[in-house]
């Protein structure tokens, strides 16, 4: 399938191929839950943000593009209203725990609560950061895990839990 202009031009910006183009606006699709922007809103986000001949990660991009697109005004991000969120605690947590991450390794977001007094961690489900020691053999879910394919749901969630502090994994970056 031969890339959109847009995607060329977001090519060009970055000074890639027109695959890591095409990867770099699905590592922001999925930043901002998979739903929208398209790679014309993805190109006017990241010209202005690299206007200063900086080249913004796509971390920088979705942000952006949360707060209203490009200068912050456009459409902004599309969420998915009601997305469920799926809560794994304890041993008996564990197995299932393990099992949703395998099945929405790519798409979903998991929220560490790690306790009242620390603010929760919010990771991609396909973090290393989550995966059991199997020399330790420690509970993956000792600390409770909330579970959505929904980033601004576990994001909303997660400043509840902890008074409006919500950490980002040093591992992820999400």
């Amino acid at each position: 399938m031969a890339p959109s202009p847009a995607l060329k031009l977001i090519a060009k910006e970055r000074g890639c191929s027109a695959e890591r183009a095409r990867r770099f606006c699905s590592k922001v699709r999925r930043y901002c839950d998979g739903e929208g922007p398209d790679s014309s809103e993805i190109l006017g986000v990241l010209r202005a943000l690299g206007s200063e001949g900086s080249h913004p990660d796509y971390h920088s991009v979705a942000e952006a593009i949360e707060k209203g697109g490009a200068g912050g005004a456009g459409p902004g991000k599309k969420t998915r209203e009601g997305a469920q969120i799926r809560r794994f605690e304890g041993p008996s947590g564990h197995g299932d725990f393990i099992d949703w991450v395998d099945h929405n390794g790519e798409d979903g977001f998991v929220l560490n609560a790690r306790g009242k007094s620390e603010a929760p961690i919010l990771h991609l489900a396909s973090c290393s950061a989550l995966k059991p020691d199997p020399e330790t053999e420690k509970c993956a879910t000792a600390s409770a895990k909330l579970c959505s394919t929904s980033r601004s749901a576990l994001r909303r969630k997660g400043q509840n839990l902890a008074d409006g502090r919500l950490q980002r994994c040093q591992q992820c970056g999400i």
